[in-house]
């Protein structure tokens, strides 16, 4: 805490694996405000946040935002289907197998045939889906920000880069595994500079700890290969991010 360095802070994790913006969203205004925080951190994931976001790039079963006329429609996944599927998913044997051929399919899909969404986030070219992503993923992020703030608390959005934005040889090698993306132009740059003009354009703290993921000192890799931060990553993000929250 500024001024008092010895002060206790109280952390809520409220992070579940595979949210979206959308979901974390929900999940403020279902459970995090009842704790009236001070500071909201809204982690935001360069590799998949954007495209989770979209029912046009994602097809799990989630909850899905759209826009229409400005203002943010939710779709949510029927109850009576995720109760099927979690029952088939406890007792069916062949829908596990199907499910998970399925997975296997879709992942040399993506790595084969077209542009992983995962990747897509970074294409130099206009990309209409993407545009269509950002605009959610954007309008969610404003929503948060202003019920943060009327909650009397403050959003701080930290931007963690992708593996392969920060390992310039993992990237080598996914071109060489991933023939689609050979054929189009990418700016690694370009998702945390949007991210950061419309915090700074909508008055919402934005931090980065992409310029130290850069450096590798004495060969350092803060990230599993082509995944997310190994413990080295951890250490790093958490000395940042306790820089940035006061």
């Amino acid at each position: 805490v500024e001024g008092n360095p010895a002060a206790e802070w109280e952390v809520v994790a409220l992070a579940v694996a595979g949210y979206g913006t959308g979901q974390e969203l929900l999940a403020y205004e279902e459970y995090g405000r009842r704790f009236t925080p001070t500071v909201v951190v809204l982690n935001f994931f360069a590799g998949n946040d954007v495209s989770d976001n979209s029912a046009e790039l994602s097809n799990s079963p989630r909850p899905y935002f759209r826009l229409e006329g400005g203002r943010l429609v939710v779709s949510r996944p029927s109850e009576s289907r995720q109760a099927t599927t979690a029952w088939l998913n406890e007792h069916s044997r062949l829908y596990s197998w199907q499910k998970r051929q399925t997975q296997k399919l879709e992942r040399y899909v993506k790595r084969s045939v077209v542009v992983n969404p995962v990747h897509r986030v970074f294409l130099a070219e206009r990309d209409e889906v993407m545009e269509r992503a950002w605009a959610i993923t954007e309008a969610l992020i404003a929503r948060l920000a202003a019920e943060v703030a009327s909650d009397g608390g403050r959003l701080l959005v930290s931007y963690i880069p992708f593996s392969d934005e920060v390992n310039a040889d993992w990237w080598e090698e996914t071109l060489r595994e991933s023939p689609p993306l050979r054929d189009s132009r990418w700016d690694f740059d370009a998702p945390s500079k949007r991210l950061a003009a419309f915090c700074r354009r909508s008055g919402i703290d934005f931090a980065s700890p992409r310029e130290a993921l850069l450096v590798h000192p004495a060969g350092a890799r803060y990230y599993f290969k082509h995944g997310h931060f190994n413990e080295q990553g951890h250490a790093l993000y958490a000395a940042y991010l306790s820089s940035e929250i006061r």
